[in-house]
């Protein structure tokens, strides 16, 4: 099964939704895992970091071919 990680959309979204420590996290559970090219740029995390991982790098369109997703949300308050 394909989990995919995308970009976040937001502006001032300066978080992702996985770090390559979780993406290991979730390869041991017998999951794939792609990541969105620089999905990890605004937390300090290159694709390389991904890469070594175990995650694939992938297009925007190849992530939300995906199976299921994460994405961060930012709330009201």
């Amino acid at each position: 099964m394909l989990i995919g990680v995308p970009r976040e959309l937001l502006e001032n979204e300066s978080r992702v939704a996985a770090t390559p420590k979780t993406v290991q996290q979730i390869l041991k559970l017998g999951f794939d895992v792609i990541v969105e090219h620089d999905a990890g740029f605004k937390a300090s995390f290159e694709d390389q970091a991904f890469l070594d991982a175990g995650a694939k790098i992938g297009t925007s369109a190849e992530i939300w071919q995906s199976e299921y997703y994460l994405q961060s949300k930012c709330t009201d308050r």
